[in-house]
């Protein structure tokens, strides 16, 4: 019986430190909004500011990635590799949240052409985005191939 006691209190014990790391987790990360550009974004006396569209698509999660660990053909990345870190999806609105440990990270957007990204630093490093502890990294990136500036 006593034995029995034992067991419980351990498995509750891994239970809970378990519980406590993955909520430690869930406080850093990247939030996210993807916009959708397309047409003439030239300004001018008659046109209206463009307004934010949101759109749904895969956002994958890379550890840094630079130039040299991709393949490019045309405005699209066809091959990475480096390992994809964690895969989520935008909702309607263009918005993620994905829960991360702290570090440098590239973000890439599947799109229909391949995987889109638009910044790079003076380093060649992709959508660089760095997630401290207990915090979350914002980021917008315009989906922007289809757009004439």
């Amino acid at each position: 019986m006593e034995f029995d006691l034992m067991i419980r209190f351990a498995f509750y014990i891994v239970l809970f430190s378990g519980l406590l790391s993955c909520s430690l987790l869930s406080k850093q990360g990247i939030v996210g909004q993807l916009d959708w550009v397309s047409g003439n974004q030239m300004p001018g006396p008659d046109k209206m500011p463009p307004t934010r569209q949101g759109v749904m698509r895969e956002v994958q999660i890379y550890e840094l990635l630079n130039l040299n660990d991709v393949e490019i053909e045309g405005a699209f990345i066809r091959k990475v590799n480096k390992p994809i870190v964690k895969t989520t999806f935008s909702d309607k609105n263009g918005l993620f949240k994905v829960n991360l440990p702290s570090g440098a990270y590239s973000i890439l957007i599947k799109v229909e052409g391949g995987l889109f990204a638009n910044q790079f630093d003076q380093n060649n490093n992709i959508q660089h985005v760095i997630v401290k502890e207990k915090g979350f990294s914002r980021v917008t990136i315009k989906i922007n191939y289809k757009a004439a500036y």
